[in-house]
């Protein structure tokens, strides 16, 4: 009897022991020469269905390749993502090209939201990631015209809009219809009027304001309302004017107090200091746990963390000089992480460390 109750603390001990290590995934291994390409990784901030995509440098083939949840999906001289969602490829905004070979041109493509376009001798695409993540709720129609670019084809230079129209980059387009075809709104030359459907709106925009050299950015729904944005040149400075127009009203959005709501296409508050955990986590963001600094004489990213769980009563620590983390004061792993969340869900902290040659995910519950 006397063994058994000292066996029994003891396996108590032991469970516990395990129960308080992190747990271990490998995301991605990587192959001989590939490095994660300027940090380009991006998580959806939860443990349970975790996915994450990220680019990557061949530096033996010089090709950058698009990794979509261990997937390599796309392999190219170089890429741009505008538009990262880990849960589905098929909403992902990203541009590459390929060289070819003997000149000094490339093949350019676009793939928006899984439809592809090109090749093109070249793209202008205006899009910026943090537009369409919710870290920052702020009124941009290029959210609701992801389809709009402009391309060259034999030098010259077209403009492609959402609808599939494409017209010659010089000129200015004046008519607009909704996708239902039910609604249309007509542009006047001197981008102080619009006529929705049949109604007159004058554009209030200064008499000092010059809007002759910038195109509208028009946007009409099927329930035949409008975002309508227009820039202008004015003393001093550029400026930029935003309104939602209704068949029965016009009304100017006030920067940085309200924003359009392409979803609800509602004008709501702008809320500054607004809970977005749980979104989408660009690795590059926020900027204040990035930095620079000089190592072995060379310059490297600096990578620095500290989190906490909702009841605050635990701390995650991580500092690019020391080769663990830390949890409520103890030491975990043998890498600084390269990103690092806490999950409300199931109450968990999360990070993401790079070891040889993978890429690893770990978690440790506080339950």
């Amino acid at each position: 009897m006397i063994k058994k109750y000292i066996l029994l603390p003891l396996l108590l001990i032991a469970a516990t022991f395990v129960y308080a290590q992190p747990q271990r995934k490998v995301l991605l291994t990587l192959k001989k020469g590939e490095i994660l390409y300027y940090a380009e990784y991006a998580s959806n901030m939860r443990i349970n269905g975790h996915k994450f995509t990220c680019i990557l440098n061949d530096t033996l083939n010089d090709k950058k390749i698009f990794i979509h949840n261990g997937e390599r999906k796309v392999t190219a001289s170089e890429i741009y993502a505008y538009n990262i969602n880990p849960d589905d490829f098929n909403k992902c905004v990203f541009e590459y090209y390929n060289n070819i070979k003997g000149t000094d041109k490339q093949q350019h493509y676009l793939s928006l939201y899984g439809v592809n376009y090109g090749p093109y001798e070249g793209i202008g695409y205006y899009y910026e990631t943090d537009k369409y993540n919710d870290y920052t709720k702020q009124t941009n129609i290029d959210y609701a015209l992801p389809h709009e670019f402009s391309f060259t084809l034999m030098g010259e230079d077209y403009f492609h809009y959402e609808d599939g129209s494409i017209l010659d980059a010089k000129e200015t387009r004046y008519e607009y219809q909704s996708p239902n075809k039910q609604h249309e709104i007509h542009i006047d030359h001197s981008k102080r009027f619009v006529t929705l459907d049949d109604r007159r709106f004058i554009i209030p925009i200064p008499m000092d304001g010059n809007c002759s050299k910038y195109d509208p950015r028009v946007c009409l729904f099927d329930d035949g309302t409008c975002f309508y944005e227009q820039t202008c040149e004015m003393t001093p400075g550029i400026k930029t004017f935003q309104f939602f127009i209704t068949p029965t009203a016009i009304k100017q959005l006030i920067v940085g107090k309200e924003y359009y709501d392409f979803d609800k296409h509602q004008v709501l508050p702008y809320k500054k200091d607004a809970d977005y955990s749980g979104s989408i986590d660009y690795m590059l963001w926020p900027y204040e746990r990035l930095g620079w600094d000089y190592k072995n004489h060379e310059l490297v990213t600096t990578y620095n963390f500290t989190l906490q769980d909702k009841s605050k009563r635990h701390l995650f620590i991580a500092n690019w000089k020391y080769d663990y983390v830390l949890i409520d004061g103890k030491k975990y792993g043998k890498h600084c992480p390269i990103d690092a969340f806490y999950d409300e869900d199931t109450n968990a902290f999360a990070w993401t460390t790079i070891e040889g040659n993978e890429i690893v995910l770990y978690t440790f519950d506080l339950n």
